[in-house]
């Protein structure tokens, strides 16, 4: 599970399997004590939320204004992961 992103206490990452899929898309997690918080986001076309988890709407609009802020980050992380592993 590479790490992409790491803000505030918001971590993007991909699973391996997800490198197959022709929309990019990233998961987005939040370890607070006891609770385990889990979405997902997709980068294209536009950033926009494909499952909200757990998370309140005051931190997905927060995690979608991250997404967008860094999303040419995101896609290129996500390529260079591809490329390394596809050698």
């Amino acid at each position: 599970m590479p790490k992409l992103l790491i803000i505030k206490s918001f971590v993007f990452f991909i699973w391996m399997q997800d490198l197959m899929e022709n929309r990019r898309h990233v998961h987005v997690v939040k370890n607070t004590g006891r609770k385990f918080k889990a979405a997902k986001i997709w980068l294209e076309p536009e950033i926009c939320l494909a499952h909200k988890g757990s998370f309140s709407e005051k931190e997905l609009k927060e995690i979608l204004n991250i997404a967008s802020d860094n999303k040419t980050q995101l896609i290129n992380n996500i390529s260079k992961i591809k490329e390394l592993w596809k050698d």
